[in-house]
């Protein structure tokens, strides 16, 4: 196993291995003051069986690890072994904690998925890897967050569940702008940065990104003509949220809701109820059988959604350690 920390073989071994979305962001990541990379690679016969690459970074105060960009083989002594070096530069880079999977923030691919494997995989989910999913477990990790994907298989409860909140909310002059979005639109992006930026500042490990960033996360999802469903709530012509979905590809009659998003000064004026409703509403008229909600936060009114009008079709963990 090799591991270095700015040049020379490994990195370039490991750049190789890479698509260029990836090493876009590395290059990017490499050039920022508050964060020191290095690379891991183990071969077999000139053959890559597992790369990794572990960061450090200030974090509220404190100096935060990660290993993420991580490809695992079936070999757990592999993993072991990666872990190991990885804590022994954690140390020398006087990290305190470290978290993993996570390629940088929680912007990029973070969790591994941790439970539910049996259901198929649907549009935009990330790989699912049992194996990595024990590694982590014998290795013993804690999980510090887990995250929920839910499925509705009856849009018509959500409508009359929601009604009245969207009601409420349509009377403090609260209107939602449906748009099919099939080529990127640079003004309507920096709308959806500067909400997502707003709206998610407080949560768990939440690191600011610039637009550059911004875009080339979300441009993919436009010019692979997948039906984006994008609905922006307005207040005085103000833009204050929105909800981005897509259809599934993966399955007919299915949409899956990827992002809600509500400017926190905002947050309890039944924004994000209007939003589901009129997706909801649309989902019908569409003649859509289910809804995804795609990787939400564990929290009670997310368990309580679940309970009430559907089930958990994945469960996702972020895993911890402290040196």
């Amino acid at each position: 196993m090799k591991i270095i920390i700015e040049s020379g073989k490994c990195r370039g071994d490991f750049m190789n291995d890479l698509g260029e979305d990836k090493k876009n962001l590395i290059n990017k990541y490499e050039k920022k003051n508050n964060y020191k990379i290095a690379y891991v690679l183990t071969e077999n016969h000139n053959k890559i069986t597992l790369r990794a690459i572990i960061f450090a970074k200030m974090y509220n105060g404190i100096k935060i690890g990660g290993i993420g960009m991580l490809r695992c083989g079936e070999s757990y002594k592999e993993f072991r072994e990666l872990i190991d070096k990885a804590e022994l530069w954690f140390g020398k880079e006087n990290v305190v904690k470290f978290y993993l999977p996570m390629d940088f923030n929680t912007f990029h691919s973070y969790r591994v998925v941790s439970d539910y494997f049996e259901n198929p995989p649907f549009l935009l989910e990330q790989n699912i890897e049992p194996h990595l999913y024990r590694f982590i477990k014998y290795r013993g990790f804690k999980s510090v967050k887990k995250y929920y994907s839910y499925i509705v298989k009856n849009p018509v409860p959500v409508i009359h569940r929601l009604e009245s909140f969207a009601l409420r909310a349509k009377k403090q002059n609260i209107e939602v702008i449906k748009k099919e979005i099939s080529k990127p639109d640079m003004s309507l992006l920096k709308e959806l940065y500067e909400i997502t930026d707003n709206a998610f500042s407080n949560a768990f490990l939440y690191e600011s990104i610039d637009f550059d960033e911004f875009r080339n996360i979300y441009k993919p999802l436009i010019n692979n003509n997948i039906g984006v469903k994008l609905m922006i709530a307005k207040i005085n012509d103000k833009n204050v949220g929105y909800l981005f979905a897509v259809e599934d590809k993966y399955k007919e009659n299915r949409w899956i809701v990827k992002t809600i998003a509500v400017k926190k000064a905002y947050s309890n004026a039944g924004v994000g109820a209007l939003l589901t409703y009129d997706l909801y509403r649309r989902a019908v008229r569409f003649g859509i059988k289910e809804l995804i909600h795609a990787y939400m936060s564990e929290s009670i009114s997310t368990k309580r959604f679940s309970e009430t009008f559907g089930e958990i079709y994945r469960e996702y963990s972020l895993y911890g350690k402290e040196i």
